[in-house]
C-alpha cells in the first residue's frame, strides 16, 4: 500500500512537470510548482528567448496548409540548431507533430504506407545533419506543437530532500490494523540550467496538458462552459478566484477546495463578459458552471 501511494504521487508529478503553475489556493500537483512551459513563456516575455538571441526558431503551424511541407518544417527547425547543439541533443515533441510529419514524409517519398518511427527519425537525422538527435515524446508532454531542443541535463526537476525526511511513517507495526501516514514536505522546483543557443532552442508554441492528477487529492472537479463561439475564438476564458490560472471553454479543474468558490471570466475586446458565478463544491464530486458572452 505504501508503494502504491508513492507511485501514485510520482505519476501526478510527472504529468505536472511541463505545465504546473504555482498556486497556493488550489490543492493539486498542477499547482505545487512552476513547470517548464511557464518558464519558457516567462523567458519569452522577458526577451531572454528571442529570434535575435538565436534560441527561438519560428516554425509556423504544422498541418496549417500554408504551402510549407511539414516534414521540411521539422527538418528546417533542426537545421537551425547551433553546431554544438547538433552534436548531441534531446528533442521533446508531441505525438501530434510526429503523425503530421510522417504523413508529409510519406507523400514526399510517394510511399504507400507511413514509415515506422525508427525509419522516420533516421530520415530526419540524415536530412537535418543531426546524427546525435534523441527524439522523445510522452503523454506528460501534452498536446500541441511546441518543440524543445536541448542538451541533455539542461532541464532540472528536484525535490528538497532535507524537508522530506518523514515522507512516510507506519505506526503500530506489530498490531493490526496498521496506520499509514503519508504527507508531503517537499519543495519542488523546475529550472533550465542555460538557455544559450549552444544548448537550448524552442519554437513559438506552448503545449496544452490535461490535469491527470487527483487520485489522492481532496476537493472536487469543476468544468466551465462558455456560451459564445465568437468570444471563444477571441480568447474568452474563465478562472477560479482572483489568482487562478485562465482556463478555456470546457476545461476541467481538479482539486477544487470544498465550499463556496467564485468563477470569473476574462475581458475580451468587443464582448461583454458574463457576471461572476458562485459554485458550492463538495469533496469527490463533479460540478459544472457556464457563462454567456454578449456582443458589446
Amino acid at each position: 500500500m505504501v508503494d502504491s501511494h508513492i507511485i501514485s504521487h510520482s505519476e501526478d508529478i510527472t504529468f505536472s512537470a511541463f505545465f504546473a503553475e504555482r498556486n497556493d489556493n488550489v490543492f493539486s500537483p498542477m499547482s505545487s510548482f512552476t513547470g517548464f512551459f511557464p518558464w519558457i513563456d516567462h523567458f519569452k516575455t522577458t526577451k531572454d528567448i528571442t529570434m535575435a538571441n538565436r534560441n527561438l526558431v519560428h516554425t509556423g503551424v504544422f498541418g496549417g496548409g500554408d504551402g510549407v511541407d511539414d516534414y521540411d518544417r521539422l527538418v528546417n527547425f533542426l537545421r537551425e540548431a547551433h553546431p554544438f547543439l547538433r552534436r548531441s541533443a534531446i528533442l521533446y515533441y508531441s505525438s501530434e507533430i510526429e503523425m503530421i510529419c510522417k504523413e508529409a514524409f510519406r507523400q514526399k517519398t510517394k510511399a504507400f504506407g507511413r514509415p515506422t518511427t525508427a525509419d522516420f527519425w533516421q530520415a530526419v537525422k540524415e536530412d537535418a545533419k543531426f546524427p546525435g538527435l534523441q527524439p522523445v515524446t510522452h503523454e506528460a508532454y501534452g498536446t500541441g506543437q511546441a518543440l524543445i531542443l536541448i542538451k541533455p541535463g539542461m532541464m532540472d526537476f528536484g525535490v528538497n530532500t532535507k524537508k522530506a525526511t518523514s515522507f512516510v511513517q507506519i505506526r503500530d507495526i506489530f498490531e493490526d490494523p496498521n496506520e499509514v501516514q503519508f504527507w508531503l514536505q517537499a519543495g519542488y522546483g523546475t529550472r533550465f540550467q542555460d538557455i544559450h543557443p549552444k544548448v537550448f532552442q524552442v519554437n513559438e508554441f506552448t503545449n496544452e496538458g490535461v490535469d491527470l492528477a487527483g487520485d489522492y487529492v481532496v476537493g472536487g472537479a469543476l468544468t466551465v462552459s462558455i456560451n459564445n463561439a465568437d468570444a471563444i475564438k477571441a480568447g474568452a476564458a474563465w478562472k477560479l478566484g482572483d489568482s487562478g490560472e485562465w482556463m478555456k471553454d470546457g476545461q476541467t479543474l481538479l482539486g477544487v477546495p470544498k465550499g463556496s468558490q467564485t468563477v470569473s471570466f476574462k475581458e475580451v475586446a468587443g464582448f461583454t463578459k458574463p457576471a461572476n458565478v458562485t459554485v458550492t463544491i463538495a469533496d469527490g464530486e463533479d460540478f459544472t458552471a457556464s457563462g454567456t458572452y454578449t456582443k458589446a
